[in-house]
């Protein structure tokens, strides 16, 4: 599907959070704000910027009956490292399951999305980027270009 064709409205989905500092681009991590309690949004997060689950949450798009444009891991990554092998399968699922939608999928770990591409090649409704913050992280498009994805 091209840019201009994406389906609307917007939504984000978490069905789990936190995350581990990598590089500069960390720096100020809204997210982990938010997490922490830094920008006034009480207790939320109860495990503050630990990888906390939210299973429950993992059939979310399954509901959304008209086409949505879904950014995914708004408060986490996909591919840190502490994320179980099992769950990124099953995100990847539920993209594969709900063709109707468009996925967007961030990472600065483009290696272990790399790794994951192959085991699996990602469905043409999930859109794969990188953070490149600054010319020190560059070669993760590199890595990107590899990536099994449409």
């Amino acid at each position: 599907m091209s840019p201009d064709r994406y389906p609307r409205p917007k939504a984000n989905w978490n069905p789990f959070s936190g995350c581990e500092k990598v590089s500069a681009g960390c720096r100020f991590c809204y997210a982990e704000a938010i997490a922490t309690g830094k920008r006034g949004c009480g207790s939320a997060f109860d495990q503050r910027f630990d990888l906390q689950l939210r299973l429950g949450r993992m059939d979310d798009p399954k509901r959304l009956t008209t086409p949505h444009l879904i950014f995914f891991g708004s408060m986490s990554d996909l591919f840190w490292e502490d994320v179980p092998p099992d769950v990124v399968e099953r995100v990847i699922q539920v993209i594969e399951d709900t063709p109707r939608h468009i996925f967007m999928v961030q990472t600065k770990r483009p290696e272990r999305m790399l790794a994951q591409s192959q085991r699996r090649p990602f469905p043409p409704n999930l859109w794969a980027g990188v953070t490149i913050e600054n010319q020190a992280n560059a070669a993760r498009l590199d890595v990107l270009r590899q990536v099994n994805a449409h």
